[in-house]
């Protein structure tokens, strides 16, 4: 019986999870609307003071410029908040850390695809910056862990 309860935790908590995805990618595509907005908002005070502004044309080839090494990169790789609830998930299920290589192994075989010169350290950085929210901490010399969670093995 307390199988079935585990397993089904488990089941709740990883659609908790995914839910929480779901929620923070309207939640983006919503603040890009609100940003977008507001820069219209703007544009007009603007005209109707006098302001003169940029034209898109001379904007988008200043832009494109200026960041074409950065557009380059831009949807090469997944989410990291997407990266990192995956983890949290195995983090869950796992009773003992992850090494960095464990992870992007585990990733890999789910199909993820994290690119750069050094996957692994795009993989870190991801889990570094995504990671507080889904309480994933690097401990030295140990691995992953998910903060809050018992693991016997660490002593």
């Amino acid at each position: 019986m307390s199988d079935d309860v585990s397993l089904k935790l488990k089941s709740l908590l990883n659609q908790a999870y995914e839910q929480r995805v779901k929620i923070q990618g309207h939640l983006e595509t919503l603040n890009k609307f609100i940003s977008e907005m507001e820069a219209a908002a703007k544009t007009l005070a603007e005209l109707d003071e006098g302001v003169p502004i940029l034209t898109v044309d001379k904007f988008e080839s200043k832009a494109a410029s200026k960041n074409a090494k950065h557009a380059r990169m831009v949807g090469k790789n997944p989410d990291k908040r997407d990266v990192a609830a995956q983890v949290a998930a195995m983090l869950f299920e796992t009773d003992k850390p992850m090494s960095r290589r464990e992870i992007y192994n585990k990733l890999k075989e789910q199909g993820i695809d994290i690119q750069g010169k050094d996957p692994e350290m795009v993989l870190s950085t991801m889990l570094w910056r995504a990671g507080e929210e889904f309480s994933i901490e690097n401990k030295k010399g140990i691995g992953y862990i998910l903060k809050g969670k018992d693991y016997h093995t660490l002593g």
